[in-house]
């Protein structure tokens, strides 16, 4: 178990091929749908904070795409 805050824990500890990368967003985007803005649930809430948790993942593994993509080029 790490002792590292979760803002500071990679994405993984290999990176994700495209096919784990098109999966996730593919799990992850019908859940946001359905979770919405994490204010809907309140900030301080668990579910709040679980929905910003899950929109900076999204954008880290859409981010982590775009840069392997750069890298193939």
């Amino acid at each position: 178990m790490s002792t590292k805050p979760y803002s500071e824990l990679p994405l993984s500890e290999t990176p994700l091929s495209m096919e784990e990368r098109v999966r996730w967003i593919g799990v992850l985007d019908p859940l946001l749908k359905y979770a919405g803005s994490p204010g809907d649930w309140g900030y301080g809430s668990k579910l709040g904070v679980m929905t910003q948790h899950l929109y900076r993942l999204r954008a880290e593994i859409m981010s982590q795409s775009e840069q392997q993509e750069e890298t193939a080029s």
